[in-house]
């Protein structure tokens, strides 16, 4: 009965579908095995590219794009968000241990999945990136997780009946005629 009750809750909870993504532009550092930076742009309601690339100042490193799709958690600019896209990566004097033959640089598809929380002007998340090597590679399947900070550059404009503007985004005056058109 408790695993029934859990499993409604969560469905409940992930059913939410308002507006996710509280802003437009965002740009910061990505933290993870290799370091990173992060551009983030929305592109559509609930849809976002980002740009992710990373060095390890050794031998590797690599750029991303993703397309990621958002989704309310449970309040306002906590989001859960999940997609998918392409990375290259470059390798320096990598080596097969098997072969000893050179490994070529990687190109692969890549997934996302995360949550994601923004407070005023910063947004952090939280990902896991699964990556399946298409081409190259020193492994078949590579997988990652990651924290990322970024500064909100453009917030999302607000619209509805407590924003202050009317539903075409024109500032509203508060006055309404009675009869009829404003004159």
């Amino acid at each position: 009965m408790k695993k029934r009750m859990c499993a409604a809750a969560l469905g409940l909870f992930l059913a939410v579908q308002a507006p996710a993504q509280a802003y437009k532009t965002a740009i910061g550092v990505r933290g993870e095995k290799n370091y990173g930076v992060s551009f983030q742009q929305k592109i559509a309601k609930n849809t976002s590219l980002e740009f992710i690339g990373r060095y390890n100042f050794r031998d590797k490193g690599s750029v991303s794009i993703l397309a990621k799709q958002y989704k309310k958690l449970i309040f306002k600019n906590f989001t859960y968000f999940y997609g998918a896209g392409v990375s290259k990566g470059w390798l320096a004097d990598a080596v097969d241990p098997t072969t000893e033959a050179p490994v070529k640089d990687p190109f692969a598809v890549a997934a996302t999945a995360g949550v994601e929380m923004t407070f005023n002007r910063f947004n952090v998340s939280f990902d896991y990136q699964p990556s399946v090597n298409i081409a190259g590679g020193e492994n078949f399947l590579e997988h990652g997780t990651a924290v990322t900070v970024r500064y909100v550059l453009f917030k999302e404009e607000k619209k509805g009946l407590f924003s202050g503007k009317n539903k075409k985004g024109k500032k509203s005056t508060g006055k309404k005629p009675i009869f009829g058109k404003k004159s």
